[in-house]
């Protein structure tokens, strides 16, 4: 990835593979067969949960989950839009657009 480039990077579980796409474009794939129910550990976007001090250095733009695993088409139409919170699957948005502040509200 280059410095100063925005890029679109998608994450999808389907129960079995684990994928990643960047700007819609699938870019690898590892089947996974780890626990499904969730996770003990809190969520954290742009840093390491098992080493805090290791930050993401970059802007983060908007955070999405979903309680579907999106297809490469759907990912495709709808990185670039913004979405409203009837969308189905959709179950948090986090447009990170408060200004200021450490809190992220969900749309």
């Amino acid at each position: 990835m280059a410095t100063n480039t925005w890029y679109h990077v998608a994450g999808v579980f389907d129960g079995s593979t684990l994928r990643i796409y960047i700007n819609g474009v699938p870019v690898g794939s590892a089947p996974y067969t780890g626990f499904h129910t969730g996770s003990p550990y809190p969520l954290n976007v742009g840093r390491d949960p098992y080493d805090t001090s290791r930050l993401f250095d970059g802007m983060i733009e908007e955070v999405r989950i979903w309680n579907v695993a999106r297809t490469q088409a759907q990912i495709q139409t709808d990185m670039t839009r913004t979405l409203t919170s009837t969308t189905p699957g959709l179950v948090v948005n986090w447009r990170l657009d408060e200004g200021s502040g450490d809190v992220a509200h969900d749309r």
